[in-house]
């Protein structure tokens, strides 16, 4: 009795006692059956509950930017850098299933791992642990945004760079034949952000692409043509999926305008300049930025930069944390490129409130900022000279 009660309460045992090999497998399939339907149903609870919950977040997160909107009206900071935000936080992006995304993602990933081996194989240094396990969280995740605060000599471009050309050449982007995906690399200046396209151009070829001279033609799949002149500075690259382009902006509303964009790398972003308002100009360019990836849902966009002050665009992202649009990480010199150890960077640089924020990535404060800043102290000097030769 004890023994018919205990399997009774462990539940029925389909294949006991059945001889027959033919009977077996009939039950045995219709058991597998049952727990397929039974996984299948667990599954799907558990993305809708998901798509639920993400839908509530971008909720939440549009009803907290039309109450900052509507507190900001009038102030310093305007409805203009909310829209901003808003933007920021991926709220304007195309509504995509976060499963859709993350198996984008995951696909993305696994061909930028095969990029990798071949790179480290031709020589290049590989990636550290830091920006490998940072790198697939974002990829494989749901956010659209990446928020990087790194110390300096941290390995941001050279890491940036091969997601850059992965999603260049592997990522899931439906644009028009008539159009040209591009991955906007937008530095402070244009000397810099040539730098990036070089850099891709040197992944580009360790990874068996063929670098062919400009022409009128067709770049085919497998050759890329590298422009570094005085007009356009980018690369266009022949891919599985026609011809896309990396190409450099400077860090101006102007400039990054008229284009689908299929990603963006901030470059330096705390340290971008508008040298005639004397301003980071970061809010509005961002603001530029976004409609370009409108159409381009599965886009994705890398701020990434070693912090200068807690007045910047950059800075405020940074202290939002993790939102839905956006993944935050952070890390100084040293854990990032673990080549570079925190005795050699204090040797470097003796100034404790300099090495922190060139290396140990903490921003200056505020009043620092301003009343130190080098830019602002030529500038009241020269006002004050200009005074003086007025009397």
């Amino acid at each position: 009795m004890a023994t018919r009660r205990a399997r009774e309460v462990a539940g029925p045992r389909p294949l006991a006692g059945l001889e027959d090999p033919e009977l077996r497998g009939i039950v045995a399939a219709q058991e597998l059956a049952r727990r397929e339907a039974f996984d299948a149903a667990v599954v799907a609870r558990a993305q809708e509950r998901a798509e639920s919950e993400r839908a509530e977040a971008v909720e939440a997160r549009a009803r907290a930017l039309r109450r900052g909107a509507v507190a900001s009206r009038g102030s310093a900071w305007g409805t203009r850098a909310v829209e901003a935000a808003e933007a920021l936080a991926g709220h304007v992006e195309a509504v995509v299933p976060a499963v859709g995304r993350a198996a984008s993602g995951a696909r993305l990933w696994g061909r930028l791992m095969a990029l990798e081996e071949g790179w480290v194989r031709s020589g290049l240094p590989a990636l550290s642990a830091w920006w490998s396990r940072e790198l697939e969280r974002w990829i494989c995740g749901e956010q659209r945004g990446l928020v990087a605060r790194v110390g300096r000599r941290g390995g941001k471009s050279s890491s940036i760079c091969r997601w850059a050309v992965a999603e260049v050449v592997a990522g899931e982007h439906n644009v028009p034949d008539a159009d040209l995906g591009v991955l906007a690399v937008v530095s402070a200046e244009r000397k810099d952000a040539r730098e990036r396209v070089r850099s891709c151009g040197v992944l580009l070829a360790r990874a068996g692409w063929r670098e062919v001279r400009a022409t009128g033609g067709t770049v085919k799949r497998g050759e890329f043509v590298q422009r570094l002149g005085s007009g356009d500075t980018e690369l266009l690259i022949g891919t599985d999926f026609g011809v896309r382009c990396i190409r450099v902006f400077t860090a101006t509303v102007r400039s990054v305008v008229g284009f689908t964009s299929i990603g963006i790398f901030g470059d330096e972003m705390a340290r971008w300049r508008d040298e005639d308002a004397d301003t980071n100009p970061a809010d509005e360019v961002i603001a530029s930025l976004m409609p370009t990836l409108a159409t381009q849902p599965l886009a994705r966009c890398a701020w990434v930069s070693s912090p200068w002050s807690t007045l910047d665009a950059h800075h405020r992202m940074f202290e939002a944390g993790d939102t839905p649009g956006q993944r935050v990480i952070y890390a100084p010199t040293w854990i990032a490129n673990p080549t570079i150890t925190e005795e050699q960077t204090r040797a470097d640089e003796p100034d404790e409130l300099k090495w922190e924020r060139e290396y140990k990535a903490i921003p200056m404060p505020a009043v620092t900022s301003v009343f130190f800043d080098p830019a602002a102290v030529e500038a009241c000097m020269a006002l004050g000279e200009g005074r003086r030769g007025e009397k």
